[in-house]
């Protein structure tokens, strides 16, 4: 008789052990089916369980880049922007140089130009003073908190040529904008007797203006500034070409830009692809496995509680 109730005591510890493992089986499907993830904790598949981590953190990456392209583009399309209107400005001046070069400009009619000509410079100043959405300056390198031109009898840069850049991908960097002094003042001068060097843009509309300011009386003086309109007419086609030439370049970045999103997209979606076979489960599956699960803990219950009951028995 003790021999007995021993052994169903055994056994009955034996199916209680069986019990909790079979629910805790039973949890563990029931979980996996309300999240639809195969491994929800590391104990779930240990070495899956670091693989899903290591695509998360890849995931996050490339959402970073992606921010960063979003970040990128906007500067570079508020450059294309200011760059376009500063094309538009020294075409505008162009043409009022070729018309106060006609020879039949009076006083009156420089007076006009004149007028047109400072309203050009001083929106001039304000492209390349330009802000970003967050009130950085486009072309300070960079110094974004300082604007980076100053008016006066010589224009001073308050900027530096640093190049401001982003990460947007896979070993991709982009250059987000140029700096100030490259864009607007290293810019070949190609006025008659010049040595070769360098021109600023201010300064060539400076000396514009400043001839449309003088009234020629002798044919000294009037050759004077024939030869001035002319030395403006070519810096302001050299300075077209070079603000054409970053235009270009401000239009491959952002070409690259787009390119880096869409390889993110695409690296991304094979991640995810990745992620969704080692972690998600096979819905029909989880149901089976459930309801087996189910019915061999109803089985285990039911011979732990005529094992209980025979335990009972023998000690009566």
């Amino acid at each position: 008789m003790i021999n007995s109730r021993i052994s169903s005591n055994v056994l009955a510890s034996r199916i209680a052990t069986d019990l909790v493992q079979k629910q805790n089986e039973l949890a563990k499907v029931q979980t996996q089916i309300s999240t639809g993830k195969r491994v929800n904790t590391p104990s779930d598949d240990p070495a899956q369980a670091a693989h899903i981590v290591k695509m998360q953190e890849a995931e996050s990456q490339l959402e970073q880049y992606q921010r960063n392209a979003s970040s990128a583009e906007s500067q570079l399309a508020l450059e294309e922007s200011a760059l376009t209107g500063t094309a538009n400005i020294l075409m505008n001046v162009r043409d009022l140089a070729l018309s106060a070069n006609s020879g039949t400009t009076d006083d009156y009619t420089r007076a006009a130009h004149d007028a047109e000509a400072q309203l050009a410079l001083s929106e001039l100043y304000d492209l390349a003073n330009s802000r970003d959405s967050f009130g950085n300056f486009l072309f300070g390198g960079s110094n974004t908190e300082t604007p980076p031109f100053t008016s006066g009898t010589q224009v001073t840069y308050n900027g530096n040529s640093d190049a401001q850049q982003l990460t947007i991908g896979l070993g991709r960097t982009i250059q987000t904008g140029d700096s100030g002094i490259e864009t607007f003042m290293r810019i070949p001068d190609v006025s008659n007797g010049s040595s070769g060097g360098s021109q600023d843009l201010f300064a060539t509309l400076g000396k514009f203006i400043e001839a449309l300011g003088s009234s020629p009386v002798t044919e000294t003086e009037k050759a004077a500034m024939q030869q001035t309109i002319n030395d403006t007419i070519a810096n302001l086609d050299s300075g077209l070409d070079h603000i054409n030439t970053a235009r270009a370049r401000v239009g491959t970045r952002l070409n690259s830009v787009d390119n880096s999103r869409e390889e993110n997209a695409n690296i991304s979606l094979q991640i995810e692809r990745t992620r969704s076979e080692v972690e998600d489960i096979d819905i029909a599956e989880a149901i089976t496995s459930l309801q087996t699960q189910t019915t061999s803990l109803e089985i285990l219950q039911q011979t732990y509680s005529s094992i209980q009951s025979l335990s009972m028995f023998n000690y009566i």
